[in-house]
């Protein structure tokens, strides 16, 4: 089976024409021009040929968000079954979907925070007859509490943070999966070890009226759950203004119940990095870090410059960012490290990386050209 990645609109006949195409089977593939989601709508077609008719009767399926008999956003989730494919929507009041007569699928309708994600089996209406599908949101429980005391190494008080809780049993499901894609198109808390959270709580002036006290900060309204526990200390939750290096913890809230932890804290520093050629000019290249141990550690970058904002994850370097120069989206520990660079013709470059507390330490490295 080819894939070329030609496309083609059809006319007001529904007749289409793709051309330049290599002989042999290549496979059509539908989708609607307007809002609306086409499931399984593909073709094996041999190359060439002149009027196929492809067969495109499909039963409508609508999904209507409700909260309180009003319209609501909500992303929707529509999977085939275990391992088989999944399609996903913007949050939106009303989910058009196009699917093939009789098939049975899941649609899951993912609740904006504050309330359940509710999960729907659904099998498509007859060719050319639509199914409606209210669904009213159901707001979450969210009884649970949690203190945190978090105490910094050298002493200092804290009185502002920000808590990022990530669940600990969904960490590979195709709904958290797309739960995450939706945020980091909107994210605003950058500079976790994990990535995008569940959910975040902001304890900083301004922000939550119960920020800490005397380093003790408590957290209520809380769904139940499992979950792994991140902090930035005095942070506006955007990564670059972040120095503190703190350790997750994991938790598990009950309905109803209040829980007490410890984090502990410690000043960390920051790091740039920039990968030249010969010529001066930036390069995209691989970037690994090791502490003192030989463990390597996850690397990820959020640059701000210029009124632009350039994210990466992996250990890549982005050399669009200006001059090259990328800055890690996390603090590290003050120490001494190893950083490792490479790149396809070019020789790995390995130097040491000297960490030090409250301060940005900037590494620009020449890659020598096989």
């Amino acid at each position: 089976m080819r894939v070329s990645g030609a496309s083609a609109t059809t006319d007001e006949q529904g007749w289409f024409s793709i051309e330049g195409l290599e002989p042999g089977l290549h496979e059509i593939s539908l989708r609607l021009g307007s809002p609306g989601l086409i499931v399984g709508a593909r073709w094996p077609i041999q190359a060439s040929a002149d009027g196929v008719r492809l067969a495109v009767d499909f039963g409508r399926l609508v999904v209507h968000v409700q909260c309180d008999g009003k319209p609501a956003k909500a992303a929707v989730l529509l999977s085939e079954g275990v391992g088989k494919s999944v399609w996903g929507t913007n949050p939106a009041p009303t989910h058009e979907m196009f699917l093939p007569p009789g098939k049975s699928c899941s649609v899951v309708v993912l609740g904006p925070e504050g309330y359940l994600d509710q999960t729907l089996d659904i099998v498509a209406p007859a060719a050319g007859q639509t199914t409606d599908v209210p669904v009213e949101l159901v707001r979450e429980e969210r009884s649970a509490g949690l203190v945190i005391d978090l105490v910094a190494s050298d002493g200092t008080v804290m009185t502002d943070a920000g808590f990022a809780f990530f669940l600990a049993d969904e960490a590979s499901s195709p709904t958290r999966t797309f739960r995450m894609l939706l945020k980091s198109r909107h994210v605003i808390h950058h500079g976790f070890m994990g990535g995008f959270p569940d959910f975040f709580r902001d304890m900083r002036r301004g922000h939550d009226a119960s920020q800490g006290e005397g380093g003790v900060f408590r957290l209520t309204e809380l769904p139940a759950g499992k979950y792994r526990v991140e902090v930035q200390p005095e942070s506006t939750g955007h990564g670059g203004d972040i120095y503190w290096v703190c350790t997750p913890i994991e938790v598990e809230l009950l309905a109803g119940a209040i829980v007490r932890r410890q984090m502990d804290v410690a000043r960390g520093g920051r790091l740039r990095i920039q990968a030249l050629n010969a010529r001066g000019e930036p390069l995209g290249a691989d970037c690994r870090l090791f502490d003192s141990t030989g463990r390597e550690l996850p690397l990820a970058w959020h640059t701000e410059a210029h009124g632009s904002t350039w994210n990466g994850q992996k250990g890549k370097l982005n050399a669009s960012v200006p001059e090259g120069s990328n800055e890690a989206e996390y603090p590290f520990l003050p120490g001494t490290y190893e950083l490792r660079l490479s790149m396809d013709d070019y020789v790995e470059a390995t130097r040491p990386v000297v960490i030090e507390a409250g301060k940005m330490t900037f590494v620009s490295v020449v890659l020598e050209q096989r």
